[in-house]
């Protein structure tokens, strides 16, 4: 009986064990999954956790007006970063790759650049209408702005001047952004909802109705492009989902009221760099470019593209970094090279060239400067050129004859040239020269003489004196004396 219960005991011992370890582990593996899960949603929120975005204040309330930065997991936490130099209130902001914080007056829609660390502002430039946003886009490196008929213009970022590329823009969009991928989305202030825009084609397609009602005055977003997060302001900071249009609470601003939204992030495209040989070029004479100091910190380029002109077409592409180029004249051409490397990034740099030549001088000329009308005289002609290409010469001798151009000669070389003058009179012997490239000099000059023939004139004077006798003795006894 004892053995029973005993072995009952055990069995019931081993159940109990059994359910326990079992009940733990369900306990272990649901905590794990739950660790998992809290984990994943901490990263997702905390993916852009210690990252400063910027803003700027319009109305005074708590906080002075000016320039502000706070955390995005901590926007509750404002502070001013410095007052505003600006003679409007800064509407759209954005940060661009290479140029940091930008931001536009809303009424004049000059644009300016923001020293994020000390907000030092300087003006760039531009204007003349009023503009609401500022949008970056990294997948083409052009900077886009929203003005307030809805229309879209492209702003060069060195100078400010805006370009329409495109009006009436369907719905009432009142700020948009791009992704790291150059999605650009905006947001509709009259129905609040979320669109992806077609800037090229002013086409807006809807996503979904935001889950949030828009503040009129102060509603923006803005991508953290190193998470591809779309961060909505109003007076509040959302985290917004881009599929559905669900807007996450983060912090409050209270009764501020933010615009000029801008979140920095670090862009892992490629660099673009290059060198150039000869450093100074010459008018018809290949230089020779090499991108080979491009770079891309985690992958490798794959494209080198050229602009040779400015005008924003690249007119030669390859896969490897060198290329060649001629220009047909002298002055300093802009010369942009792209890169993009084996993600789709892109990165850009100018640089200015410097094509000049050496003018070259007239030719010398060396002969005779009087003579005899019908006798033929022999000129010199020599001219160096100081780049030493082979030169051409043309004569003109001013009696309505020239030589043409002749055959191309030495640099330094001389040449003679042979010419008869048929009739008395002063003549200006006129020569250039032109090198194997097409460039010309000026003339140079050399003037000519070819008066009467003293014999002719002798044989008339005798003939004069034949008139008068006594005189003809005259001089004929004091010339024998």
């Amino acid at each position: 009986m004892k053995k029973t219960i005993l072995i009952l005991g055990i069995i019931f011992l081993l159940i109990g064990v059994n359910i326990e370890s079992s009940s733990d582990s369900g306990l272990k593996e649901n905590s794990f999954n739950l660790y998992i899960s809290e984990s994943l949603e901490f990263q997702e929120k905390s993916s852009s956790r210690g990252k400063i975005a910027y803003a700027y204040n319009t109305y005074p309330s708590g906080i002075s007006e000016g320039l502000v930065k706070f955390d995005l997991d901590d926007p509750e936490n404002i502070s001013l970063l410095a007052p505003t130099v600006s003679g409007d209130f800064l509407s759209g902001g954005t940060w661009a790759n290479g140029y940091g914080w930008l931001a536009v007056e809303y009424g004049s829609g000059v644009l300016w650049e923001i020293d994020p660390y000390t907000g030092d502002m300087y003006s760039i430039g531009g204007g003349g209408q009023s503009l609401g946003d500022l949008a970056w886009d990294d997948y083409t490196w052009k900077l886009y702005a929203l003005g307030n008929s809805n229309d879209f213009f492209e702003i060069n970022p060195e100078t400010g001047i805006s370009d329409l590329i495109g009006n009436n823009l369907t719905g009432n969009i009142v700020s948009f952004a791009f992704n790291s991928q150059g999605v650009c989305y905006g947001i509709d202030i009259l129905t609040d909802s979320l669109h992806i825009i077609n800037i090229s084609k002013g086409d807006v397609t809807f996503i979904a109705n935001l889950s949030i009602s828009l503040d009129y005055y102060s509603s923006y977003i803005s991508f953290d492009k190193n998470n591809d997060i779309l961060y909505l302001l109003t007076d509040s900071l959302y985290i917004c989902n881009t599929e559905n249009g669900e807007c996450n609470f983060i912090g409050s601003f209270g009764s501020l009221q933010l615009s000029a939204f801008a979140i920095p992030y670090n862009c892992s495209g490629p660099t673009a760099d290059f060198t150039w040989e000869p450093l100074v070029g010459e008018p018809y004479i290949p230089v020779n470019f090499n991108a080979s100091d491009s770079y891309d910190p985690d992958g490798y380029i794959i494209l080198y593209e050229w602009d040779w002109d400015d005008d924003g077409i690249y007119d030669e592409n390859h896969t490897d970094p060198n290329a060649t180029h001629i220009w047909e004249e002298s002055d300093e051409f802009p010369v942009t090279l792209r890169v993009t490397d084996n993600d789709g990034l892109i990165g850009m740099k100018t640089k200015y060239v410097l094509v000049y030549k050496e003018p070259l001088t007239p030719p010398s000329i060396t002969g005779p400067t009087s003579g005899k009308v019908g006798v033929t005289y022999e000129y010199e002609f020599v001219q160096v050129n100081p780049d030493g290409d082979d030169i051409s010469y043309f004569i003109d001798w001013g009696d309505n004859t020239t030589t043409g151009w002749t055959d191309y000669y030495t640099s330094g070389e001389w040449i003679t040239r042979n010419h008869t003058w048929y009739e008395k009179g002063d003549y200006e012997i006129i020569a250039k020269v032109k090198d194997c490239y097409g460039g010309e000099s000026p003339w140079s000059m050399l003037k000519v003489t070819m008066p009467r023939d003293k014999s002719i004139q002798n044989i008339l004077f005798l003939q004069y004196l034949e008139r008068f006798p006594l005189l003809s003795l005259l001089l004929q006894r004091l010339l024998l004396l």
